[in-house]
């Protein structure tokens, strides 16, 4: 188990749209895995990125072995025990929210 770790996401969306956004992130952050899964398996088809992925699991003394058996117990992973997972790792209540936008449009009289 790697000892750090790091959380992000970002969206662009229009103001009036501010609680539909957060209440969709809500919702769609355990479906992410399908696309982080792709974003591996396409990184590993550029040479450059390849290349840097090989030089960091040596670093690491890991084979691309480690890869293809971490991204299969991802893959294996329920929505569920992704959002369990979360919750156990993840303190809501330290998450930054950062929204800018023109709110003064949206402001209702």
């Amino acid at each position: 188990m790697d000892v750090s770790g790091r959380f992000g996401a970002f969206a662009i969306y229009a103001p009036q749209n501010s609680d539909k956004l957060v209440k969709a992130f809500d919702e769609e952050i355990a479906e992410a895995k399908k696309g982080w899964l792709q974003s591996r398996k396409v990184s590993r088809a550029n040479d450059r990125e390849l290349a840097r992925t090989l030089a960091g699991r040596e670093y690491l003394g890991r084979t691309l072995l480690w890869d293809e058996a971490y991204e299969s117990k991802v893959g294996a992973l329920t929505n569920e025990q992704i959002l369990a997972a979360m919750k156990k790792f993840i303190d809501p209540s330290k998450i930054s929210m950062v929204q800018a936008g023109d709110f003064k449009k949206t402001a209702t009289p």
